[in-house]
């Protein structure tokens, strides 16, 4: 029976001002460094620019995932996002609710891969990691895992 457990929808807004507050700091700097002449107003205005369309960008990236009773969908990107991503509970050996250092051990936020894992996460340090019988892994970031961990029990192999 193919019923929807729970589903959550993470903006990556953190990223979001960081380039808004980069973009600002390079418009005054470049502005300060070469007072009112043609170059610092061009150089400001194309660095605000380019702030403004990452800005853009980053506001509506997204990790949209749905956890169902026989499967997961997934889905990370902006407001065109491609199909999402379906895993299939009979490939999965363990599933775990974990909290972990997403730069240390994955080198920050965003879609990261190393030889066994995947990782999709927007923000925060939370998440659920699917063991799969074949030894990959897939980690999808949560904000909310006490909520994630109790709509899953009964239905997803959790171990934790």
């Amino acid at each position: 029976m193919h019923t929807l457990l729970y589903t959550e929808s993470q903006p990556m807004l953190g990223m979001a001002i960081v380039i808004l507050i980069i973009a600002a700091l390079l418009v005054f700097v470049i502005y300060q460094l070469k007072k009112k002449t043609r170059t610092a107003r061009i150089l400001s205005v194309v660095a605000l620019v380019m702030g403004g369309i990452l800005l853009s960008i980053l506001v509506t990236l997204r990790l949209e995932t749905k956890y169902y009773s026989d499967t997961v969908e997934y889905q990370f990107g902006s407001v065109y996002m491609a199909p999402p991503e379906i895993v299939s509970l009979d490939s999965v050996a363990s599933v775990s609710i974990i909290t972990y250092n997403p730069t240390a051990d994955y080198g920050g936020w965003g879609v990261r891969h190393n030889e066994t894992t995947k990782v999709y996460n927007a923000d925060g340090d939370k998440g659920i990691i699917f063991t799969f019988r074949s030894g990959k892994k897939l980690l999808l970031g949560t904000q909310q895992p006490d909520v994630l961990k109790a709509k899953l029990t009964g239905h997803y192999p959790l171990t934790n």
